[in-house]
């Protein structure tokens, strides 16, 4: 057992039952310690910190806290002395640069004080049989160490210089500034070589409440997150977290009881009962509560799988949720189970050409009105799924579902699909089927399976969430409550997810069982939520300086229409959007007259258009619609 007589030294026993409950019974040797409570067969459970090492682990970022711990008046220090840009090499070293506390002072003076380039030359590191190394020869005394092996000093000079005929330190020390040298410690003796190290990472915190969240001060983790480095996530270590805790939800419970399953084990049950409350392991009382109400994988969610991490950008925390995939067991059980939940029929609708009625402030959009004012200004491209007669001519835009890839979808086409603008990307928010089960899951918002894109990973098509894609796609059309393992999570990926949190009010995501959890959590606190397809799978919506977005802007508009009017400065679509200076291309309607940005460079459609010679395709009136002369040219 660790003990001290000094009381200015740490209560390494308190340190270690914090650590123990926050991610385990991980030490290299349990039984020279305290602990509350201690079984074998705990010491294998999975965690949610990383591993740590006991043999050549000192400062290399990976040390158990009970050894590295004690090492802890150990530090990093490169090879390199002095170089004329102050550039460092690769080569960490662990060396003791302090002495005990009761050190005479010449000595703990010689030993610890700031020294320059002239002092570096004369008091080399120094190496112990047993591989310890100290900052100087002092250093090494006052630890009582006799046998010691001095380091050699390398010197390597950009311009010509010769040390033969110097005669003092000064000397050596000016001449290396003045010919540029770098100068570096190197150990001869390969039998008893250095612990290497890797260097403290700048952007870790290293400090306590720099949060702000730490409500009640502990000494003791103090010290810990000060003298020990095991790098969690973006912390100096687990200490350091915890003197820079997620603040609770105050919605949720503490849970301190074990849910048995498999899995469990009584003696988990006990220390799930025994350890005190972690302020990190939040909504769990500990690592072991949470432990056992985990049904099987130790350190992933339960219902999205994917790489997590957190970004500090000054007073902002930014969690990313990235390369995110449903998991197997997790999709079919969550679908089925909204299939049956009361007053809900998914059933197998059918494909519908035309059933999305718009409603502005109570009155139907009259939407065959307005694609028949379109065509008489832009002429017969569209798709024919408002029309009361036969279908147009091919038109020259595109009424494949590829066409949101490729910015080429015709205007009918686009409300049909009711294609929208979500984080900069476009998404299709509608059921094309008569299930009114289907349509109001894919309508809902609220929860992050409501409000998760997903995208086709063979494509560029984006849904609202997971039910919009099962139901609009033709692949998918069937009942909610049919298998679909085979093919919803191979074909369907989540959105990344990036939330956003003022430092002050950091997220508890490490011990959550699922991300729809940190997502209730994140809602609560007003974070802000922003979603993105995956590298390389954006279909980006237009976002071009927006000139005009009403009405009779010129004040020419002499034949008011309501379907116009509330198409040009309601409807939210996104190809339509940003239509040559103008909100959208029903914009151009109600301001006659007013100029057209120049038109962009044609972009190749996706269908064919068959070509009469002598004759203009354009030019051609098609269900009742007929063509003005303005579409003629």
């Amino acid at each position: 057992m660790h003990t001290t007589t000094c009381k200015s030294q740490p209560n390494y026993e308190k340190i270690y039952n914090h650590y123990a409950a926050t991610c385990g019974l991980h030490f290299c040797d349990a039984s020279m310690i305290s602990l509350k409570y201690f079984q074998n067969n705990l010491t294998n459970l999975g965690s949610v910190c990383p591993a740590c090492h006991c043999n050549d682990c000192i400062l290399n970022t990976n040390c158990c806290p009970d050894f590295g711990l004690l090492h802890h008046r150990e530090k990093c220090m490169n090879d390199v002395i002095y170089n004329p840009y102050n550039l460092l090499s690769d080569v960490y070293f662990s060396v003791i640069d302090k002495c005990p506390p009761n050190t005479p002072p010449k000595i703990r003076n010689i030993c610890e004080k700031e020294t320059d380039l002239i002092q570096n030359l004369t008091l080399v590191p120094v190496t112990s049989q047993n591989r310890t190394t100290y900052r100087n020869v002092y250093c090494g005394q006052c630890h009582g160490e006799t046998d010691l092996e001095p380091w050699t000093i390398d010197i390597n000079c950009q311009k010509f210089a010769d040390f033969n005929f110097l005669s003092s330190f000064e000397e050596i020390a000016e001449t290396i500034k003045v010919k540029m040298c770098t100068v570096r410690y190197v150990q001869q003796n390969a039998n008893n070589k250095a612990l290497p190290c890797n260097r403290v990472t700048d952007n870790l915190i290293g400090r306590c409440n720099m949060t702000g969240t730490w409500s009640s001060y502990d000494m003791d983790i103090d010290w810990a997150c000060d003298h020990f480095q095991l790098p969690f996530d973006k912390y100096k270590s687990i200490f350091c977290l915890m003197c820079n805790p997620p603040l609770p939800d105050l919605y949720m419970d503490i849970v301190s009881t074990c849910n048995i399953t498999d899995d469990s084990t009584k003696v988990l049950e006990n220390a799930c009962e025994m350890y005190q409350q972690s302020n990190v392991t939040f909504p769990f009382k500990n690592i072991f509560c949470y432990l056992c109400n985990r049904y099987d994988d130790k350190d992933k969610y339960n219902d999205i799988n994917g790489y997590v991490s957190t970004l500090f950008e000054g007073d902002r925390m930014v969690y990313r949720m990235e390369q995110l995939m449903f998991r197997n067991d997790f999709l079919t059980p969550y679908l089925s189970y909204q299939s049956d939940k009361p007053n809900t029929d998914f059933k197998l609708g059918n494909r519908l050409n035309s059933s999305y009625e718009f409603f502005d402030d109570g009155r139907q959009v009259n939407v065959a009105n307005l694609m028949t004012l379109y065509s008489l200004a832009y002429g017969p491209n569209l798709c024919g799924i408002y029309n009361t007669g036969p279908k147009t001519l091919v038109p020259y835009c595109s009424c494949h579902e590829t066409c949101i890839s490729h910015h080429t979808c015709c205007v009918d086409f686009e409300l049909d699909q009711l294609l929208d603008c979500l984080d900069g990307n476009t998404v299709s928010g509608i059921c094309r089927y008569t299930d009114e089960g289907m349509n109001s899951s894919c309508e809902k918002r609220g929860e992050l399976m409501y409000d998760l894109p997903v995208s086709r990973t063979d494509t560029k098509n984006h849904y609202k969430n997971i039910f919009c894609a099962l139901c609009a796609d033709n692949k998918f059309n069937f009942p909610m409550r049919f298998p679909v393992k085979p093919f919803a999570q191979d074909f369907f990926h989540p959105w990344d997810i990036e939330i956003t949190c003022a430092i002050s009010n950091p997220l508890p995501i490490y011990y959550q069982l699922s991300m729809t959890d940190i997502f209730k959590s994140a809602t609560r606190r007003n974070c802000d939520i922003k979603f993105k397809p995956a590298r390389g799978k954006a279909a980006l919506c237009d976002d071009k300086t927006i000139m005009i977005n009403s009405c009779n802007v010129s004040g020419t508009w002499s034949h008011l229409d309501a379907d116009v009017l509330w198409a040009c400065e309601k409807l939210n679509t996104t190809f339509m959007t940003n239509f040559r200076g103008f909100r959208n291309v029903f914009c151009t309607l109600c301001n006659p007259g007013v100029p057209l940005q120049p038109i962009p460079p044609p972009t190749t459609t996706t269908e064919t258009i068959n070509r009469v010679p002598g004759i203009c395709i354009s030019c051609i009136s098609s269900a009742g619609v007929v063509t003005t002369f303005r579409a003629l040219f």
